[in-house]
């Protein structure tokens, strides 16, 4: 599973399972608020890291000519409607 993934995603899910983890420690500890704060950056963690790899692939289709797509396809099925080109 993680054998297809760069540094930065491996860092990114490691920062949402020790913000989880800390997360839960503050909660166990007593410490509500805290923890609920920690808490809410696990989602935020993860969003990001999706948000960069979206990012990235679409400047990556963007450069090589191939256009942004818009939802998930079939390579080398494309159609009029699926692409945005600048």
């Amino acid at each position: 599973m993680f054998k297809n993934l760069t540094t930065t995603y491996k860092l990114l899910f490691v920062a949402a399972l020790l913000s989880f983890f800390y997360s839960e420690i503050l909660f166990f500890q007593g410490q509500k608020e805290d923890a609920r704060f920690i808490g809410i950056w696990v989602p935020s963690i993860l969003v990001f890291g999706i948000y960069l790899k979206s990012y990235f692939t679409g400047l990556i289709n963007f450069i090589f000519g191939k256009g942004f797509y818009f939802g998930l396809q079939e390579k080398n099925k494309t159609s009029e409607s699926s692409l945005f080109f600048l």
